[in-house]
């Protein structure tokens, strides 16, 4: 947010009252900005918890951010393997990697997920794998959020391997 509020928003609204900025003025500063919809996206957010805040101690009566249109993202087309894929890749692969892609393969999680998984996240006997933390720029850290911490059932094969 500080970087949002230092690089776009003070430039763009800094020397204005904030009754002074209108929707329309919002509306040109985000469809003009030469960013990504996702930087868009976060200018908005940042703004709009600000207008919030405004409105709740009485500086702004109405809400700007009504009726904004943020522009589409367009998500890149997700390549994966096909089944018989994987189980060839796991096949041909040998040891760590083979357990590796197998959990991948099997649970979904996330590269950084698999990389700080430690031996007292598996429960073999219950055939259980608990995603506790991740790994992120080589440290070790929370997952990216509550949700991110789960549970997933293996199969008695990847138990096995």
């Amino acid at each position: 947010m500080n970087s949002s509020l230092n690089k776009w928003l003070m430039p763009q609204f800094g020397q204005l009252q904030i009754y002074q900025i209108t929707t329309e003025m919002l509306q040109q500063f985000l469809s003009n900005a030469r960013v990504k919809p996702k930087t868009v996206r976060n200018l908005f957010i940042t703004l709009k918890l600000i207008w919030v805040t405004a409105k709740a101690w009485g500086y702004a009566e109405k809400d700007i951010c009504e009726g904004i249109v943020l522009p589409t993202m367009n998500l890149p087309d997700k390549k994966w393997f096909t089944e018989d894929q994987m189980k060839q890749i796991i096949c041909e692969a040998n040891e760590p990697y083979k357990s590796m892609f197998w959990i991948c393969a099997e649970t979904g999680i996330r590269g950084g997920e698999l990389c700080a998984l430690k031996v007292e996240d598996l429960n073999l006997d219950h055939r259980v794998l608990a995603v506790r933390r991740s790994v992120w720029k080589g440290e070790l850290q929370t997952t990216k959020s509550k949700k991110g911490v789960r549970t997933f059932a293996i199969s008695s094969q990847l138990r096995d391997i």
